[in-house]
């Protein structure tokens, strides 16, 4: 019984060493730019200043292409200052019909913003090895406390 609560012991004394928040490196990585520029995607709006058809139909070659362009264009259209109104209208309308070739659903995915950020998972594995332990703790005294009354009776 003593090697239990001197094991259940060790191995409380082992995870109250864990930091509760994750430790960071005194320096960080700078954060990706928001304004991603893309040659291709700036070379395709130059190319139709007035938008149209043709420029539905060169974003939608691009994102065909190679579909992790699609943020990078929304990007563009969001943060470019010179474009007008009927690119725009032009390049979503790329932008649907390659999602609808691709197959992808606007309706299944999550909508992240500049503005909103997704929460952060933290692993809490030794909260749960934690409690494990003191539910084992819980049944050791119970055990103890057994016996020992069971002892007492009898001497």
């Amino acid at each position: 019984m003593r090697s239990l609560i001197a094991i259940t012991a060790s191995v409380t004394m082992l995870l109250a060493q864990v930091p509760v928040v994750p430790a960071h490196a005194e320096t960080t990585p700078a954060a990706p730019q928001a304004a991603v520029q893309n040659a291709a995607i700036a070379a395709a709006f130059k190319a139709y200043p007035n938008g149209g058809e043709a420029l539905s139909k060169q974003v939608v070659g691009l994102i065909m292409s190679n579909p992790k362009l699609a943020p990078d264009l929304v990007i563009y259209m969001r943060s470019a200052p010179g474009l007008n109104r009927a690119q725009k209208l032009a390049a979503e309308q790329g932008l649907a019909t390659a999602a609808d070739q691709l197959r992808i659903k606007a309706a299944d995915m999550r909508v992240i913003t500049k503005d909103t950020v997704p929460p952060v998972v933290e692993d809490d594995a030794w909260l749960i090895a934690l409690g494990i332990l003191a539910v084992a703790a819980a049944i050791c005294i119970a055990a103890c406390s057994t016996n020992n009354t069971q002892a007492a009776t009898t001497n």
